[in-house]
């Protein structure tokens, strides 16, 4: 999917990556992957602390759950007359017990370490995909 969505907000949002899956039977495991890339950005003068996008993997069908959380790689430098901008890869992986064959839908929410820093992920530019794999145990 090629898409974009960026943020300032420090509470988590909908990066508009989702996917859904109808287990075919509740003691299969479930495994998620995601694969994006990120982008942090602070522009203008001044330098501010924390600076890094925060990304996490959400189930929201069900018992919704967090079920895994990173911290996007840091800005370095502090000088107040240059952009600063830090990019990479997001690889998340989760597995869970399917538990019932109803509906499973996941997410990938994302929000910034600091309302000065924009966090971004690239699907306008970069291709990004959330997988489910179901395994019979």
């Amino acid at each position: 999917t090629r898409w974009g969505a960026t943020t300032t907000s420090t509470s988590y949002s909908d990066t508009g990556l989702t996917v859904s899956i109808n287990p075919l039977s509740a003691s299969n495991t479930l495994y998620i992957s995601v694969y994006a890339n990120y982008k942090a950005e602070k522009t203008g003068g001044g330098n501010v602390t924390p600076r890094y996008g925060n990304f996490k993997l959400r189930r929201t069908s069900g018992s919704a759950a967090d079920l895994s959380i990173v911290k996007g790689g840091a800005l370095l430098g502090s000088t107040s007359s240059v952009n600063i901008i830090h990019t990479g890869a997001l690889n998340l992986g989760f597995s869970e017990s399917a538990g019932s064959t109803s509906s499973h839908t996941y997410i990938l929410q994302f929000a910034s370490s600091n309302t000065s820093v924009t966090a971004s992920v690239l699907g306008a530019t970069y291709k990004a995909i959330i997988i489910v794999e179901e395994y019979t145990p």
